[in-house]
């Protein structure tokens, strides 16, 4: 019948303009996953480059690490033999000061006496001898 047929037209004709929306929404839905892959694989191509760049750089920071500790171990190292070698060097400089200074006192006293004994010869008089 006619009436069957018209109604059954209209279902299709709504049918075929629901299904060409959701081919339409189907289509911008894959073309924004392909653009999103686009990029992803433009993404992890550049951190592909990136990693390339950075193993040298880490080894490099390896190597650079290993010669700190060591520098800095051989810096301690030189630091407390310095320690040592002050340690000696004062040890060493007040042993001789005090000798020096016994030898400086006996060799002023000596010239303070010979002094004296210059003016008496040229000028026949003298400081009075030192008190002890």
């Amino acid at each position: 019948t006619a009436p069957e047929v018209l109604e059954l037209l209209s279902a299709l004709a709504r049918d075929n303009t629901v299904m060409e929306c959701s081919l339409r929404d189907c289509d911008a839905a894959l073309g924004a996953v392909l653009r999103e892959i686009a990029r992803l694989r433009g993404e992890r191509a550049a951190m592909e480059r990136a990693l390339c760049e950075v193993q040298p750089l880490n080894e490099l920071l390896s190597v650079e690490l290993q010669a700190w500790t060591r520098l800095t171990e051989e810096s301690r190292s030189l630091h407390a033999s310095i320690a040592e070698l002050r340690d000696a060097l004062d040890t060493a400089l007040s042993r001789t000061a005090a000798e020096h200074e016994e030898e400086a006192v006996s060799l002023v006293e000596g010239l303070v006496q010979e002094n004296d004994r210059l003016r008496l010869i040229l000028f026949g008089t003298g400081l009075p001898p030192p008190a002890k």
